[in-house]
């Protein structure tokens, strides 16, 4: 069953104690929601005050200089080319903003179109997983993504994952 709030006529009668669980759970993923929000919105808005961003060379800069946030020394000639081209250069930083913008207000778009953007929101941050080496961040923004894109009443299918397991069960 769905979690939805406020019931609909069709799941008949529930139980006050059933009733405030759902109202919890609903009222703690609108939360989550807003959260997420917060993340995007702030990691795009702060981006304003720093004059590496505003002018263009915040990805060139933070990828290429920067001991402690930049990308290693394995990943840094595959991706020098790009980084120190001087078009894709601002079209790496300046994207990064309005990617951030983009994923801040999609809580506004139809289910259908958040689909897709929870594809490259996750692509996003596994580049930025290989790059910065950062894999926790990675691995807690997918999970609020997941959270803050997909569908509410959408149930997971898990049978892709499972199958083999099946399997291997199956032949024992």
């Amino acid at each position: 069953m769905a979690l939805e709030y406020p019931p609909t006529m069709s799941q008949g009668n529930i139980s006050f104690v059933e009733d405030i669980s759902r109202f919890a759970a609903f009222a703690s993923y609108q939360l989550i929601r807003i959260q997420v929000f917060y993340v995007y919105f702030n990691a795009a808005i702060s981006k304003f005050k720093i004059i590496e961003w505003l002018n263009g060379t915040a990805i060139y800069y933070y990828w290429l200089t920067n001991p402690y946030m930049g990308a290693n020394d394995f990943i840094q000639p595959i991706i020098r080319p790009l980084v120190t081209s001087r078009i894709f250069t601002p079209l790496l930083t300046w994207g990064a903003i309005v990617f951030e913008l983009i994923l801040a207000f999609a809580f506004v778009l139809q289910p259908k179109s958040r689909q897709p953007l929870l594809i490259f929101a996750v692509s996003f941050h596994l580049v930025i997983a290989v790059v910065h080496g950062l894999i926790p961040f990675c691995l807690a923004m997918t999970g609020a993504l997941i959270l803050y894109l997909r569908p509410l009443d959408n149930q997971f299918n898990f049978n892709i994952v499972s199958r083999p397991f099946l399997n291997i069960r199956a032949n024992q």
